[in-house]
Order: C-alpha cells, then structure tokens, then sequence
C-alpha cells in the first residue's frame, strides 16, 4: 500500500472516528433533555432513571466546558446559599428546570459544533497549521507562553521547507538540502 493511500485510509479513520463520536454525544444529550422535560411534564415519574444520568451530565459539562448554573438556595433559618442546578436534576421548580434547559442546550450546541467542524475543510487546514499549538494545549501549555508562538513559528518553516522541496520534485527537506549543497 502507497504513502499516499495509507494516509488516506488513516485520515478516513480519524474523521470517521470524529464524527461518531460527537454525533452520539449528540443523540446522547438530546435523549437526556427529552428525557427530561418528560420527568418535569410527568408527576407520576419518579426520576429514577434522571438521577441516574447525573455523571454523564457532570461529565459532558466537563467535556465542553460549560459552567455549573448557580441559583440561591435558601431554607428558613438557615443562611443563604449557592447551589447548582444540575445537582438537582430531579427537582420539579420551574427556575431549575430553566437553568438545566439551558445547560443541556449549551451542551447540545457545543457536541453539534464539533461534528460540523469535522466536516469543514476549514477547520482542518487550523489543525495542520496550528498543530503545535493544539497538542501544547493538550498538555496543558497555554497559547498565550512564548513557547507555542516559537513552535508555531517552528512548523510553518517546515510547512513551507516541506511545500518548496515537493513542489520541486523532492522526497523531503532533506533531499532539497542534498540539492541545494551540490
């Protein structure tokens, strides 16, 4: 099999890969939220199976990178305090049920993003030319160090080193070099 097919085959995988899995987290918040706006219409259901999906929400919140809905709870002779909406899933007060709405919206917009993103040819061509910058990320390097503005610098060199030696019929950098020093 060819350079060329095998990297072919690989970036299928990936963006196949990609697609499944925020199209299911997709399914997967949308069957929540129907779910349960069913519990809050329902007075008969008991919320079993809503309290039961409280990690996958705590960790879709995570994975997106949606902040926790505050709201002030407070109880007679007790002093005011902050509680969050999503820990109180099986609560029936039109305020939470406002604020877990919007929560899951939020949710379901981010994981619809990502899947359009995969298809956006546009949004591959940032991948190549920032990849540096998103596996420092990955890390957890921040954008804003000195460090991943110097490997950004770093790989658009050797983008254009590798673009200048394929467009004059060079393997690699290196057979332009070889070249170049004759």
């Amino acid at each position: 099999m060819s350079t060329l097919l095998r990297g072919a085959v690989v970036l299928l995988a990936v963006l196949a890969a990609r697609l499944i899995f925020y199209q299911s987290r997709l399914w997967q918040i949308k069957r929540l939220r129907k779910r349960y706006w069913e519990f809050l219409r329902d007075p008969k259901e008991d919320g079993a199976w809503l309290a039961g999906q409280y990690a996958t929400l705590k960790q879709m919140m995570k994975e997106c990178d949606v902040p926790a809905a505050p709201f002030p709870a407070t109880r007679p002779g007790y002093a005011p305090q902050i509680a969050f909406a999503h820990d109180n899933l099986t609560f029936r007060s039109s305020e939470i049920a406002d604020l877990n709405d919007d929560t899951m919206l939020r949710i379901q917009g981010h994981y619809s993003n990502e899947r359009n993103k995969t298809l956006s040819p546009v949004y591959w061509l940032e991948v190549v030319a920032f990849l540096p910058r998103e596996v420092l990320r990955y890390l957890g390097i921040g954008s804003d160090k000195l460090v991943v503005r110097a490997s950004d610098v770093a790989w658009w060199v050797l983008l254009v080193w590798q673009a200048v030696a394929w467009a004059l019929g060079k393997a690699t950098p290196i057979d332009l070099v070889r070249t170049l020093a004759r």
